[in-house]
């Protein structure tokens, strides 16, 4: 699975529960701003003020990782 902008939240961490690290190193593990794991990876990032491009490297070389495991 490639993580893209579109994918919900809740389905990488479902998918790579490995990927709670990176979205902790974002610090986007925030209940107060009202968002949820329904939210898409593009939706996280910008009510918080992070760029997509780095969200999603991050992201995806954490998946690398996982498979090539």
């Amino acid at each position: 699975m490639r993580i893209t902008g579109d994918t919900i939240i809740a389905d990488s961490i479902g998918e790579y529960p490995e990927t709670l690290k990176v979205y902790e190193k974002y610090d986007l593990r925030c209940p107060a701003c009202g968002g949820s794991a329904s939210d898409t990876i593009a939706d996280i990032a910008w009510n918080h003020t992070v760029k997509l491009e780095d969200l999603l490297r991050d992201l995806n070389a954490v998946v690398d990782e996982v498979e090539s495991a």
